[in-house]
């Protein structure tokens, strides 16, 4: 079918990010409602949802801190929420579709890099370290950002006036009795009194140790990951590997220094939430140990909930509760302690007796199982592709395996196994997946995979016989050659066209390559390590981390870019032009081609007709590129960030995509933990 798409917006330098600083303003689309089911596999994890406790979905909980009134405020990927004693979540400040920046300004448009300390004051005012932008902001009542001490990227250490100071990597924050914010700098806790003058007040910044004494002469080992005081006013600080104290000018290590594991000769886990309990016991997480432990005031230590190294997601008794990265930790005035249990993205309460629950956010339904529908499990799918009898093949990348699901939702393992990341060609499960992610299909039914971790192209053919077609394990580059003399660097993005050619985006070299079908991998547009946006033929186009690839009838390639934000299209002699959005403008507008916006586009499909379906990830949508080059919204809602099934379905981040077969138009979509179907109107 002729295509009507004009080329647009291709030529320039380096492809931008999707900060705010290039995101178009919000002009979201025209919206439709499709109705989406459950195929197979879990909901729930990541996502940013406000509303009622019961509905609210988290992203990537960190540093809390409570208001004067009982309202929770916590760290959110780029945002701060709150949580009310109504039970409502609502947004204060930031971005919840993952924008980041340095931007000052009224709530909404206010931007931060990633913030991982908060405060808050007895009149409201919220107080945030953004460590990347070396600053700390301020939160006023009315949701107004600004800047009150340090300055964007300037890594120095500087005291004096809030205007005039300077820090290296501002991490933690917390009030003491007088007022002062006390602040964990990089090797140094520094104090910004209330009269805004910033001093040092123990350890040197930017000089490493872990020694105790008179605070001039302490040092300590990093960016201090939390500070919580006692009663007494003495301030704790999280170290890396130990817990610090500091106390009338003194520094010395809790209890009995680094904390015990449960296997002899093991050190901390990267110690970092603190809280005192309501009987005075300071609690501790080790966040990469996924561990809670509690530490008397005897300074006896002692496992308070979780299971050592168990990542994962489980309520219940101390013993049988399971976190994943839980990265701070904070105790309510009615005694209660919560939990930032930060990669299951919800808050937990933990009890005394270290019984864990739920109480704010869905955590993930991930895990590896065969089965039905929903009580199959799958681990962070990526790429999907149909056969022609509707069967689905699903990369489950976390899962290191392919999986394939009936149109019943049937979910079997096609190829490899659980917890093998390595690269072992074989038949079913005697062959072995490093993080497969993006999948092609041909006529014949032999499957082509990315196989990222350990950068190869594998082949399986329809009876399951997995063979490496080109590349290296584990041998990263970009070389053109036979088998496996070819070096890709980060495969992402996989394709098959009629003649057998295979066609792969290799994000991290930013470049289109082609495998012919005797297995020789030549370079078809785009030169290594030389991002940008440029339209042009063979190594003049440039690309910016492309991830996906689709073929069309005629046998042009069209690629996703993440990086620039566009589709663009290579023809069959290598001539690229960009066919939708504009290089680094992020956005979301539907229309012209050439007027069309974008934010991560991360997966391509046609259907019979030459419609191009593309899954516009930070915008929560799906969206179709129509032969007569009109973009249109044809899924969810924009930065709706959750599943929900449905007449009126939303989607959250999603990502593989494939176009089933049959009427009424279906997609088969991976989104979450999950693969769902898509039924267009």
């Amino acid at each position: 079918m002729a295509w009507a798409v004009a080329a647009c917006g291709g030529s320039g330098g380096a492809g931008g990010g999707g900060d705010a600083a290039t995101a178009t303003p919000p002009n979201p689309p025209t919206e439709v409602a499709a109705s989406i089911s459950l195929l197979a596999g879990g909901l729930g994890g990541r996502g940013a949802v406000d509303g009622a406790t019961r509905d609210a979905r988290l992203c990537f909980p960190g540093a809390m801190a409570q208001g004067a009134d009982g309202t929770v405020y916590f760290v959110d990927c780029g945002a701060i929420r709150a949580w009310s004693p109504g039970g409502v979540v609502s947004t204060v400040a930031g971005s919840r579709v993952g924008e980041s920046g340095e931007r000052d300004g009224p709530a909404a448009s206010a931007r931060f890099n990633e913030v991982m300390g908060l405060a808050v004051d007895a009149s409201g005012t919220i107080y945030g370290a953004d460590p990347e932008s070396k600053t700390l902001r301020r939160i006023a009542a009315d949701g107004t950002v600004s800047t009150m001490a340090g300055s964007p990227g300037d890594s120095r250490a500087v005291d004096g006036k809030a205007a005039e100071a300077r820090f290296l990597e501002p991490y933690s924050l917390v009030f003491d009795t007088a007022g002062n914010l006390l602040i964990g700098d990089r090797h140094a806790i520094r104090r910004l009194s209330p009269q805004g003058i910033v001093s040092t007040i123990a350890g040197v910044p930017g000089e490493m140790g872990a020694t105790d004494g008179p605070a001039a002469d302490a040092r300590f080992n990093g960016s201090p990951c939390a500070l919580t005081t006692d009663a007494a006013g003495a301030l704790y600080i999280s170290d890396w590997f130990s817990i610090r104290k500091l106390s009338g000018g003194v520094v010395s290590t809790v209890g009995h220094g680094p904390l015990p594991s449960d296997s002899p000769g093991s050190s901390n886990g990267d110690l970092c939430g603190l809280a005192f309990d309501a009987g005075g016991s300071l609690l501790v997480s080790q966040r990469a140990f996924s561990i809670i432990d509690r530490v008397a005031a005897d300074g006896s230590i002692g496992r308070l909930s979780g299971s050592l190294g168990t990542w994962d997601w489980a309520d219940g008794p101390a013993d049988q509760a399971r976190f994943a990265f839980p990265r701070a930790l904070l105790t309510l005035r009615n005694g209660d302690t919560l939990v930032a249990d930060s990669d299951n993205s919800v808050l937990r309460h933990v009890a005394v007796d270290g019984s864990a629950s739920t109480v704010l956010g869905s955590p993930p339904k991930r895990g590896y199982a065969d089965g039905t529908g929903a009580a199959a499990r799958l681990r962070l799918p990526r790429g999907v592709v149909s056969d022609r009898d509707g069967n689905l093949f699903v990369a489950d990348h976390d899962n290191h395996c392919i999986r394939k699901i009936t149109p019943a939702g049937v979910v079997t393992t096609f190829a490899g196994k659980p917890n093998d990341s390595r690269t072992v060609n074989g038949q079913g499960s005697g062959a072995s997946f490093a993080m497969p992610g993006s999948l092609a299909i041909d006529a014949a039914g032999n499957l082509y995979v990315a196989d990222e971790q350990d950068a190869v192209i594998r082949k399986i053919t329809p009876a399951g016989v997995v063979s490496t077609l080109a590349g290296a394990p584990g041998q990263r580059g970009s070389v053109d050659g036979p088998g496996g003399t070819a070096r890709f660097d980060v495969p992402r993005g996989v394709a098959v066209d009629a003649a057998g050619f295979v066609y792969v985006a290799d994000a991290g070299r930013h470049a289109i390559r082609r495998i012919s079908p005797a297995g020789t991998t030549t370079t078809l547009a785009g030169l290594a390590d030389h991002p940008g946006s440029d339209d042009g033929t063979g190594n003049a186009a440039r690309f910016s981390f492309p991830v996906a690839l689709a073929v069309d009838g005629p046998g042009n390639v069209f690629v996703a870019e993440q990086g620039n934000h566009t589709v663009r299209r290579i023809t069959p002699a290598g001539v690229v032009t960009t066919v939708a959005g504009k290089a680094g403008e992020a956005g979301r507008m539907d229309g012209a081609a050439a007027a069309s916006r974008f934010f991560r586009p991360n997966a391509l499909a046609f259907d019979a007709d030459g419609n191009l379906f593309i899954s516009d990830e930070a915008n929560s949508v799906l969206r179709r590129l129509a032969p007569d080059g009109i973009v249109s919204t044809v899924a969810g809602r924009v930065a709706s960030r959750a599943v929900v099934t449905g007449a009126d379905g939303r989607l959250n981040e999603p990502q593989g995509l494939a176009v089933l077969p049959g009427n009424p138009r279906r997609l088969a979509v991976v989104d979450e933990h999950a693969v769902l179907t898509v039924t267009l109107p």
